[in-house]
């Protein structure tokens, strides 16, 4: 069945913040899972917050899946994703600064200080969500074996060695809201790190890509490297 998660983990000193879910899946696939000191945080159910999730995702979900166009359904998922976002985006100390010509030598000063983030932030059920999808895809790498995929992203897997109706079987395909679905097919993939990505036909023709900080566009696989140059056309 290939390698279980498990098969990377090794010693970690030090302190860490784990979720209830995180916490339960540590306990369900690594042996001797120890803890010298554990503190324990307890919140209390946000019923508002459940009944205006629910409300706001099933009716952008709705729009998303049944669009009149396609700007419509660029909305919709606009709509869902930067909800889940706005849930961490916690208030924090910010500073900015400004750029001056002092006898000709360019330095930099602190124009102001200021607070960045919204202050009905819920960073305990952001941290839930996210550990909820975290938990999602290791359970998911754990049954294609973690040398079939060569790289994951938030809500994604990126599997090898499998043709589709063999991965359907062990990751079933639907259209139900939280499952995986088949996105692309491809032949050739290249990952560099987190977010920069690009998978191609036989051929090296780009089907999809991830540049993290750039919205350059390659058209051949053989032209996504490690320190490329990218001009602008």
């Amino acid at each position: 069945n290939g390698y279980n998660n498990s098969h990377y983990l090794n010693h970690f000193n030090g302190n860490i913040s784990l979720t209830t879910p995180e916490n339960e899946y540590l306990f369900e696939n690594y042996k001797n899972i120890t803890y010298d000191k554990v503190e324990v945080e307890y919140y209390e159910e946000h019923h508002h917050l459940e009944q205006a999730m629910t409300k706001h995702g099933n009716k952008w979900y709705a729009i998303k899946q049944n669009p009149e166009n396609l700007a419509q359904k660029a909305y919709a998922k606009l709509m869902l994703n930067t909800c889940y976002g706005y849930l961490g985006f916690f208030e924090s100390p910010i500073s900015t600064y400004e750029y001056k010509s002092v006898n000709g030598v360019t330095v930099k000063e602190k124009a102001k200080d200021g607070i960045t983030g919204i202050n009905f932030a819920e960073v305990p059920a952001a941290s839930f969500i996210t550990a909820y999808g975290r938990c999602k895809l290791a359970n998911d790498i754990n049954k294609v074996g973690a040398q079939n995929v060569v790289c994951c992203d938030t809500d994604s897997l990126f599997v090898i060695n499998y043709d589709f109706d063999e991965l359907n079987k062990l990751l079933p395909i639907s259209t139900q809201l939280g499952d995986l679905k088949l996105e692309h097919e491809f032949e050739q993939i290249k990952a560099l790190k987190a977010k920069t990505w690009c998978i191609a036909d036989e051929n090296g023709s780009v089907i999809g890509q991830a540049t993290a900080g750039s919205n350059y566009k390659f058209k051949h696989i053989s032209s996504f490297n490690e320190g490329e140059t990218i001009v602008s056309s």
